[in-house]
């Protein structure tokens, strides 16, 4: 995943994607519901402002060829963008943490 997107390395089966502003992350994660992928868009007061970002959680239960589907959704749905100081998307390597959300999971058909 992270190298398909040209990332830094994953520590961790949480991966999160730093997109900045509350608004960027609901609108990506909302676009990757609509092909099939339940990312959660994590924000303000949960991250310092500034620092929205989705959330992926990767398990063995993830078929190689839907982790790359969901690569090539993100890297078409979130548009880089860049600051002198700091690239807007990256990912930021975190603790495992879970909070009960299955994030980057395909959603089940109802």
């Amino acid at each position: 995943f992270t190298a398909t997107l040209g990332l830094p390395e994953a520590e961790s089966a949480i991966v999160p994607l730093r997109l900045g502003t509350p608004e960027r992350a609901l609108d990506a994660s909302r676009r990757l519901e609509h092909r099939g992928f339940l990312v959660k868009a994590i924000r303000p007061p949960t991250v310092p402002a500034g620092t929205s970002r989705l959330r992926f959680a990767f398990s063995a239960v993830h078929a190689e060829d839907d982790v790359l589907r969901l690569a090539a959704a993100v890297a078409e749905i979130v548009e880089p963008e860049t600051t002198a100081s700091e690239p807007a998307l990256q990912a930021r390597p975190t603790g495992v943490v879970d909070d009960g959300s299955a994030s980057a999971s395909r959603k089940s058909p109802p």
